[in-house]
């Protein structure tokens, strides 16, 4: 064996670190390993960072010889914050700008890619308030000293974290291809613990201005980002509010609340940007939906009633947001002038507030029991000008044709429109340019029908 130069010492384990390629072996809660093995598993996940992770919690360097040591694991550790910060811009999108993310998450969410490997190290650092402040402190430290950390105490979410990996890792070539995949067992002791649930979802470590986040969208996770008891779904019923619909309307454990999911009937988008490209610009991928959607759920809860926002979550596959289940009558399967109404009024209110909708579907608006309405779909919503104002009214009256709704409800919603809209003079010369109805000319029947409709109530 060679001889040991320096010693780490961990909670609950030590690594012992000598000269040369010695191979990792386990004696007692001892590791022992050679530097040039260390140094490919820190910088090349040779050894699926077996080793390497063993750096992540506070751990203290003994010996003469340990600067380079120090060096190294400064180097592993800023890789893990970039590496785990680009995992959460591939996860969330343009949501990450609103996500909190504690200096101590990307090294909690590397544990949690090694949670089989040592989960009872890992568990001990999760579950130990002192380890954790102590960790925090370290990431803090290696943040600020790289211009990553924010007056708040937060990650800065730097544009830059491509361009920086690629820096980092670009000593990576002359390490790969130079030894071979080397496996051991950890003791049991080490390796013998189920993971906590810190370990299991990370991403409970991370905040929003409203609502939990998660990095797992599986049943359960959405059950806790719900608040389900016992943190199961096991009790819950979960079914598409339609055939067609994104969203699913969850029962069970006295809970009831929706889940949407992005991915979910992405492509109907495709279509609808092509055909609205001359005046409305619909946002097509999952996460910039789910992004959009965030922020104008809670904008436009000043303007109008929509749903509370309970969480998110985010994998590289699958986008989903869990929010509350408004208990009302959508627009579109009433038959009452009243509701249609207000509808209608509630276009103009939006509008008036410099809010274009997007997907003005008739089935987007509840009418409460209060008798109030309550939009329930904001994805697409954008800034307000007067050619999105008439798509708008486009998109619902065709909606609500193509949704079988009477003619005489849906000119009612038309009529509130125009008769309480202080915009309404801008939509109108929008609409008498002749070019505007060369796309919906194209829709049989429904498209003329729907032209009809709309102009009826301005001439």
């Amino acid at each position: 064996m060679a001889e040991k130069r320096v010693t780490l010492r961990g909670p609950g384990y030590q690594v012992a670190i000598a000269g040369g390629a010695q191979r990792p072996q386990f004696i007692g809660r001892t590791l022992v390993v050679g530097y040039r093995i260390l140094e490919l598993d820190v910088k090349a996940s040779m050894l699926g960072e077996s080793i390497a992770s063993l750096l992540l919690p506070p751990i203290s360097v003994e010996g003469e010889d340990s600067g380079h040591v120090e060096s190294l694991i400064d180097y592993y550790r800023f890789r893990v914050v970039l590496e785990q910060t680009q995992d959460l811009v591939m996860r969330f999108g343009p949501l990450t700008k609103m996500v909190g993310v504690p200096p101590e998450y990307p090294a909690v969410a590397r544990m949690s890619l090694n949670k089989r490997l040592y989960p009872c190290v890992f568990n001990e650092v999760l579950e130990s308030g002192q380890l954790m402040d102590e960790m925090r402190r370290e990431y803090g430290s290696l943040l600020e000293s790289r211009g990553l950390l924010s007056a708040d105490g937060t990650l800065v979410i730097s544009r830059d974290v491509v361009g920086q990996l690629r820096r980092i890792l670009s000593d990576i070539a002359g390490l790969v291809g130079s030894t071979t995949r080397i496996g051991f067992q950890a003791p049991r002791s080490l390796a013998g613990c189920e993971p906590s649930e810190g370990l299991r979802d990370p991403g409970t470590l991370l905040s929003l201005p409203e609502g939990r986040v998660s990095v797992s969208c599986d049943p359960d996770s959405l059950a806790r980002i719900a608040g389900a008891r016992g943190a199961s779904s096991l009790d819950l019923k979960c079914n598409y509010a339609s055939p067609l619909s994104s969203s699913l309307i969850c029962d069970g454990d006295g809970l009831k609340f929706i889940v949407k999911e992005y991915t979910r009937m992405q492509i109907k988008w495709i279509p609808a940007s092509i055909a609205s490209a001359m005046m409305y610009k619909y946002r097509v991928s999952p996460k910039s939906r789910m992004s959009a959607e965030y922020r104008n759920l809670r904008v436009l809860r000043r303007i109008i009633r929509t749903p509370k926002i309970y969480g998110v979550c985010g994998t590289y596959y699958s986008t989903k947001m869990v929010r509350e289940y408004i208990e009302g009558e959508p627009v579109a399967s009433s038959h009452s002038k009243h509701a249609w109404r207000l509808a209608g009024e509630a276009i103009a209110m939006l509008h008036d507030n410099n809010i274009a909708v997007g997907d003005p579907n008739p089935g987007n608006f509840i009418v409460t029991g209060k008798g109030d309405v309550a939009l329930i779909d904001a994805e697409q919503a954008a800034r307000f000008d007067p050619k999105k104002g008439l798509w708008d009214l486009i998109v619902f009256t065709l909606y609500s044709l193509a949704l079988g709704a009477d003619e005489n409800l849906v000119a009612g919603a038309l009529r509130e429109y125009f008769n309480t809209a202080r915009k309404s003079n801008s939509i109108i010369k929008e609409a008498e340019k002749e070019a505007i109805w060369a796309t919906i000319s194209l829709i049989p029947s429904i498209g003329l029908k729907a032209r009809q409709l709309i102009m009826g109530q301005i001439t």
